[in-house]
């Protein structure tokens, strides 16, 4: 009876593996290639961090509303003491 039980836990510990790699390798085997504007575009449809908060492209350029820093119009800036105002005024 012990014997057929480890029989049994060994060929689970072979199988599980193998299903698993078979499962992940079946997954992967033709990926789905597409531009970096559909992939983004899919990415917010699913639940990506979109741009909100931030008015930049995903390379890094500054969009239509962003000043010269980079900052949306509507950003804060914090000064050296940690306080946060409206950007242009200084405190």
């Amino acid at each position: 009876m012990v014997a057929a039980l480890l029989v049994f836990v060994l060929l689970l510990s072979v199988l599980v593996p193998l299903v698993l790699y078979l499962l992940i390798s079946n997954e992967i085997a033709n990926p789905t290639l597409v531009d970096r504007e559909t992939a983004e575009r899919e990415a917010k449809a699913q639940g990506g961090l979109g741009t909100r908060g931030r008015d930049r492209d995903a390379d890094g350029r500054a969009g239509p509303s962003a000043d010269t820093n980079g900052r949306a119009s509507g950003d804060t800036e914090t000064n050296s003491w940690g306080v946060q105002s409206p950007r242009g005024q200084r405190g």
